[in-house]
């Protein structure tokens, strides 16, 4: 009997590490690209025991409690039939002192989609582009790149004076898009 207990309260113990490293590892740790676009998806799960409506109904609260309200937010859209949220947004990307101090600062826009599924949720990270302000002659001067530019393997493998530039912000993306997909996994977590 005593060994059972010792089985079962190990098991335990070992599911319960594994569930908290899954969560505070790196999900994304590449830029994935899908038909010439750069496209960040995942599928995070959640309890079988709660019905498709009530994933549902729980999403949206993420939504309005992280998104609403947002001056950063430029649209979310709840889809209750398809049972799905997205959201157009932008954030601000704080690049290491390595870089030149004029493009240290960069905005990162991007959309998200979150969808109900059988097991849980899927979540889609999609048209990423960075935009570069500049003040040259006291006028802003901005510059937009897309995703592919700037934080693909094949962007990264070439060799110029942007390198460095390219090279953290796909470092800052990859922190952004993790954090993303943290926040919904430990708010599903808690509901399991």
């Amino acid at each position: 009997m005593r060994k059972n207990i010792l089985v079962a309260s190990i098991m335990l113990m070992l599911s319960l590490c594994l569930s908290a490293q899954q969560s505070s590892n790196s999900i994304f740790a590449n830029v994935p690209v899908m038909n010439g676009r750069v496209v960040f998806q995942q599928f995070i799960p959640a309890d079988n025991s709660l019905s498709a409506d009530q994933k549902y109904s729980l999403l949206t609260k993420w939504a309005k409690d992280n998104y609403s309200g947002n001056r950063m937010v430029s649209g979310i859209r709840f889809n209750e039939k398809e049972r799905s949220v997205t959201v157009s947004a932008k954030t601000e990307l704080f690049l290491p002192t390595s870089i030149k101090e004029e493009d240290r600062k960069l905005m990162m826009n991007y959309r998200f989609d979150v969808s109900v599924t059988n097991g849980g949720l899927m979540l889609t990270i999609r048209d990423i582009t960075f935009q570069k302000v500049a003040l040259t002659n006291n006028q802003s001067i901005s510059k937009i790149y897309s995703a592919e530019e700037m934080i693909t393997d094949a962007s990264i493998a070439a060799s110029d004076e942007e390198k460095e530039f390219r090279i953290s912000t796909r470092n800052e993306t990859l922190a952004f898009v993790n954090s993303l997909y943290d926040s919904l996994f430990q708010f599903f977590s808690k509901k399991s």
